[in-house]
């Protein structure tokens, strides 16, 4: 599931003994194999993965569900969070979907796929990165927006291919703490991940955006823990989504697996919710990277060890409802 489950190979940069590794050698992982990115990327695209002024953007979409012609990468400005370039499949390798953009500073190889937090450690205003999700199938980039430098207040809706951008009020019912987003491959909504900071707590909010009007619900809350320092979303085809959470300090992590249906009116539950968890699995390890949904389950990057090593784990739906089930040698 694994393969099929990510958009693009999971790219990495590598370990090299004895010293920094050579130019170009950036590598992708698929559970233990080592894929060299020259396989698959055009020349002119390799130049541009040494850009350290860039963040790439993966879409939400499995590699098996997008079609020839969809966005497989977008590449933002790590500033603006404006398009600097998108990537199409041209046959077997990935090239520019229009002309070369300018070559910007060389620098380390493309570092892990973004997507796990959108905030620096304490979450300062200056250190926040714009949450930014990309749908290859629509060939759409969704980034959130400040304009009054204390919530999220409107969606911009870029195409991936052209000029055209719209705009979408979400009314600030976003925090600019944001632990966690993820796309809906099928459906036009995302779920996102915030703090909502209160006279005297914190409480971490889970919410459903939709994509089409900028209207936010939540559907639900709960007061923050602070043992877990890394958080990840991801949303199946089906619509179920995954809740993935891990402590550096305890080296273990927990994934729910939650069912968003709509809300119900005067339910003794949650009062904005349709939140139903349909199982729980937690094992040691914590992930380095995106976690990505498909209908067989999950798969996610695990290191068990502080040098940094790391291999692909995936849980199958029938592992939420029985308890967990850790295959380290690759995916399930």
């Amino acid at each position: 599931m694994c393969f099929d489950a990510f958009p693009t190979p999971f790219l990495r940069e590598p370990f090299c003994a004895g010293g920094p590794c050579p130019e170009l050698e950036t590598f992708a992982r698929f559970a233990t194999a080592e894929l060299d990115v020259k396989a698959f990327v055009s020349a002119s695209v390799r130049d541009q993965l040494l850009d350290r002024g860039v963040r790439m953007i993966f879409p939400a979409e499995a590699l098996r569900d997008l079609g020839p012609d969809a966005v497989r990468m977008i590449a933002l400005d790590i500033t603006t969070s404006l398009p600097k370039f998108a990537l199409v499949a041209r046959g077997a390798v990935l090239d520019f979907a229009g002309q070369k953009p300018p070559q910007g500073p060389p620098g380390d190889p493309i570092p892990p796929p973004n997507g796990l937090a959108s905030t620096a450690s304490r979450g300062a205003a200056a250190d926040v990165v714009d949450p930014a999700m990309l749908s290859g199938s629509r060939a759409e980039l969704y980034v959130l927006r400040s304009t009054d430098g204390t919530s999220y207040d409107r969606l911009e809706i870029r195409s991936a291919l052209t000029p055209s951008v719209r705009y979408a009020p979400t009314h600030g019912a976003i925090s600019r703490e944001v632990l966690a987003y993820a796309l809906d491959p099928v459906a036009p909504r995302a779920f996102i991940l915030d703090v909502n900071r209160m006279r005297f707590r914190e409480v971490v909010r889970l919410l459903e955006l939709d994509l089409e009007s900028g209207s936010v619900r939540v559907v639900a809350e709960a007061p923050r823990l602070r043992v877990f320092d890394t958080h990840a979303l991801a949303v199946a085809p089906d619509g179920t989504v995954y809740l993935a959470a891990s402590s550096s300090r305890a080296r273990r992590h927990v994934v729910l697996r939650l069912d968003v249906s709509s809300p119900h009116r005067g339910s003794r539950g949650l009062r904005r919710g349709g939140l139903r968890l349909r199982g729980a699995v937690a094992a040691r390890g914590t992930f380095t990277g995106p976690i990505r949904a498909d209908y067989e389950g999950l798969s996610l990057p695990i290191t068990t060890g502080a040098d940094g090593t790391w291999t692909m784990v995936g849980y199958g739906v029938s592992d939420f409802a029985r308890g967990p089930r850790v295959d380290f040698s690759g995916c399930f």
